[in-house]
């Protein structure tokens, strides 16, 4: 079955002569724009009465004498200075790295000056082994593990 063209100058000229109608087109747009607006204005309507519930709870749950409490934050808190802070931290490490100290005075262990430690270091040196020989150990990896298995009671 063959449709016919309505108009022949369509397949004549070899596009639509007609122009869009205009009245639907502008009719859907104000449409459109009527919704948007309609749902912006209930939603403020609704935020404000979310906000004015939410006001009066909170004034009938809170007593004066809690109002005028201060609330404390739980620890730990923020830190209101914190650069201040961590240049006082960094001050008492360097401090540290740099001075002589006892770390366990029972067993006899002290803290030197990190420069100190690199010196005697150098002049020491690290210890190594003689090639061909492997590292001296009394117990195998798994040993130990079973070993701190059994102290730990697992």
């Amino acid at each position: 079955m063959r449709v016919e063209p309505k108009s022949l100058s369509v397949v004549a000229d070899g596009y639509e002569t007609r122009d869009v109608q205009l009245r639907p087109v502008l009719l859907s747009a104000l449409g459109l724009v009527a919704v948007c607006a309609l749902s912006l204005w209930s939603m403020k309507v609704m935020f404000e009465a979310c906000k004015n519930t939410m006001s009066h709870i909170e004034q009938r749950s809170r007593p004066a004498a809690i109002i005028s409490e201060t609330i404390r934050f739980p620890e730990p808190r923020l830190e209101l200075n914190g650069r201040e802070a961590f240049a006082a931290y960094r001050a008492r490490k360097d401090a540290e790295l740099n001075s002589y100290g006892w770390i366990d005075k029972q067993a006899g262990t002290v803290r030197i000056p990190i420069d100190r430690a690199m010196d005697l270091l150098a002049q020491k040196g690290l210890p190594v082994r003689e090639p061909g020989k492997p590292p001296k150990a009394d117990k195998t990896p798994l040993e130990l593990i079973q070993e701190r298995r059994l102290e730990r009671g697992y």
